[in-house]
């Protein structure tokens, strides 16, 4: 009987800290194993899961996204990673060191297209990928500006379908510069990480022609997996 009860109660101890609107969207999250992006499939169709993962990050306060980030499934932990990311949350680089330490494989679906990743692998490729953000959102600035100062706009012309292409971050480049250090040197200080990763941070910089300081932090890396990536990455750096 005694077992019985504290599976009944279990449930409500491990989720006690999220709001009943919070757990019931993150139950509904935790349906599906894979992370999806806003549209999945050949027809284009919106993802029921992504719509939860936005409502969440409408209602969710930064501790109960961190508490998410924790203790939900692998899929759970990318969307609250990636919220906290997007919030630009000081919890966010304590996740990050969490997320080395448990790199499970998670499968992405965006789009008709799909792959194999590791959780801590794809939150680096969205911060590293949020430059691009920045540059989207200066430039829907710019276009938003000149159609709301412009007389001279089409005919018919609706002001409003531009919050259709609404972009806006919290971050500049040089925070996200900052944030990426921070992270590669939290990648690279620990001998487990996985080769994809390392080789990950080694592509992204030696295609942004950016060297470094920790580059001798890579020779472990590079002798340990035997990558040609890494050991081209050490010998642009020298």
């Amino acid at each position: 009987m005694k077992k019985i009860i504290f599976f009944f109660i279990f449930p409500f101890l491990s989720f006690a800290q999220l709001s009943p609107e919070v757990n019931s969207l993150y139950q509904e999250l935790s349906k599906n194993e894979r992370y999806e992006g806003k549209y999945i499939g050949f027809s284009g169709e919106e993802s029921k899961i992504y719509n939860a993962f936005q409502k969440i990050d409408i209602l969710a306060s930064d501790d109960e996204m961190e508490y998410i980030a924790s203790n939900g499934n692998t899929m759970a932990k990318a969307y609250a990673g990636k919220i906290l990311f997007g919030r630009k949350s000081d919890k966010f680089l304590k996740i990050y060191d969490l997320f080395l330490k448990n790199n499970n494989q998670i499968k992405i679906i965006s789009g008709c297209t799909g792959y194999d990743s590791f959780l801590a692998d794809e939150i680096y490729r969205r911060v590293f990928e949020e430059k691009n953000v920045i540059t989207q959102a200066r430039a829907f600035k710019e276009y938003k500006d000149s159609i709301l100062t412009s007389k001279t706009l089409p005919h018919g012309f609706d002001k409003d379908i531009l919050e259709e292409f609404k972009t806006e971050t919290k971050w500049n480049n040089s925070e996200i510069d900052s944030l990426l250090l921070k992270m590669e040197k939290a990648i690279l200080k620990d001998e487990n990480s996985s080769q994809s990763l390392v080789e990950l941070v080694c592509e992204y910089n030696f295609y942004t022609e950016q060297k470094k300081p920790y580059y001798k932090n890579l020779l472990y890396f590079e002798k340990k997996y035997n990558s040609e990536i890494i050991k081209q990455y050490i010998d642009y750096c020298k």
